[in-house]
């Protein structure tokens, strides 16, 4: 019997496999591409009409992006790739339900020249500045490295441009409980850290676990992008989806981090290699 993540109470624990009743992949069927739109050097990118609501989806050369796209939508429609930095166009996938669903390209590609990196920087700014229909960006982040300096400088992007966001840790099944637990502390406490003192009311992300190889998390990820497209209703959600990561307390000190940099070795505990990972999350 396979199982699926969430975090009642702001803890980690497995549940049993979503029961077909509550099953969203209806919503995402008939999945395909429905345009490309590239970043021309110097040039401002064409897009697509305006239409219905939009959730997109970012995150590091080789995070992931398509494998979940794929893994959510039931299709081979997004392209996979072992070569980081393949997705260089910004793709929207048209689905059954009234959204689609945008792959952003990927960034923190170290073997990409200068400017074709900032080409995408800019077409992925400009994408987040010039479609109101996109209601949610999921920000992915590799499990197994945590929030990197490149994920840190993403986050802010969004921070900056009001830009509503979830996080999504992926490739789940790699890496041992206690290594899983030990990152989503971590992360809960960057997204703290770095929440906006000037807009009090800007809301917190979700932050999901899931795994498109083992097809763990994949039905709580659907429902949370239902949840931002208006599909799903408040009391419905309660008792499916993780909480949101919760503010500090009124007069709380914000922790303080070491750099970015550092982050990885100085917080997160590396699996051991001579104990394979646990069973219970695979």
């Amino acid at each position: 019997c396979m199982s699926s993540f969430r975090l009642p109470k702001g803890l980690l624990t497995l549940a049993p496999k979503s029961s077909p009743q509550r099953s969203t992949l209806q919503h995402f069927e008939n999945c395909q591409i429905k345009t490309s739109v590239a970043a021309p050097c110097g040039k401002r990118p064409h897009w697509p009409p305006l239409g219905v609501s939009e959730v997109a989806f970012s995150g590091r050369s080789n995070v992931g992006k398509s494998s979940l796209i794929n893994a959510i939508t039931h299709s081979k429609a997004a392209r996979t790739s072992k070569t980081p930095g393949r997705t260089q166009t910004v793709n929207f996938f048209s689905v059954k339900g009234p959204f689609q669903l945008v792959d952003l390209p990927g960034f923190g590609f170290a073997n990409a020249p200068a400017h074709v990196a900032n080409d995408w920087k800019r077409v992925t700014l400009a994408y987040l500045r010039n479609r109101y229909t996109l209601r949610c960006t999921y920000a992915l982040i590799d499990v197994r490295h945590g929030i990197t300096s490149t994920d840190y400088q993403f986050i802010r992007m969004l921070l900056e441009e009001k830009s509503f966001y979830n996080l999504v840790l992926t490739k789940c099944d790699t890496v041992s409980r206690e290594h899983l637990d030990t990152v989503y502390a971590a992360v809960v406490a960057q997204v703290q850290s770095m929440q906006p003192d000037d807009d009090p009311g800007y809301p917190f992300p979700r932050i999901l676990c899931c795994s498109a190889k083992k097809n763990l998390g994949i039905e709580e990820v659907r429902e949370s992008i239902m949840v931002d497209c208006g599909l799903i209703t408040k009391k419905e959600q309660a008792k499916n989806l993780p909480p949101r990561v919760q503010p500090l307390p009124e007069g709380a000190v914000r922790p303080v981090l070491e750099p970015l940099e550092d982050f990885k070795e100085s917080q997160l505990q590396a699996p051991d290699p001579s104990r394979p990972a646990d069973p219970s999350i695979r």
